[in-house]
């Protein structure tokens, strides 16, 4: 997570705010509404969030290309930026305003090469 304004974490206990998973981050998830900051506040800013390793299990072209659909839907649907990705190193950023949590599953059916396979 890089932030785009600073952010003052001084007294901040981060492991308590920001969790970090595969394909998975939340700064302030699951907190009281009460207690979350309002945006533009503490960690509450927008930021780039970049995922490493985000591929889709098949290698075909088509396999790629709906998996980035998929990307750029899970963007769309959350009101985040689709920055960019890179099929061959599985670099995935984009840009939030503010912060929930993004959560992103690779599913079977990301696996499309058998569809590329001519049948008999």
């Amino acid at each position: 997570v890089q932030w785009l304004e600073p952010v003052d974490v001084r007294g901040l206990d981060l492991d308590a705010i920001v969790t970090i998973g595969e394909r998975d981050v939340g700064v302030y998830h699951g907190w009281d509404p009460e207690e979350k900051p309002a945006v533009g506040r503490g960690l509450n800013k927008p930021a780039l969030v970049t995922w490493y390793d985000t591929k889709p299990k098949g290698t075909s072209r088509k396999a790629r290309d709906k998996f980035e659909a998929r990307l750029r839907a899970f963007c769309e649907e959350r009101g985040v930026e689709f920055r960019r990705w890179d099929a061959d190193s599985g670099v995935f950023v984009f840009k939030v305003q503010h912060f929930s949590r993004y959560r992103f599953v690779v599913g079977d059916d990301d696996d499309d090469d058998d569809d590329d396979e001519e049948e008999d």
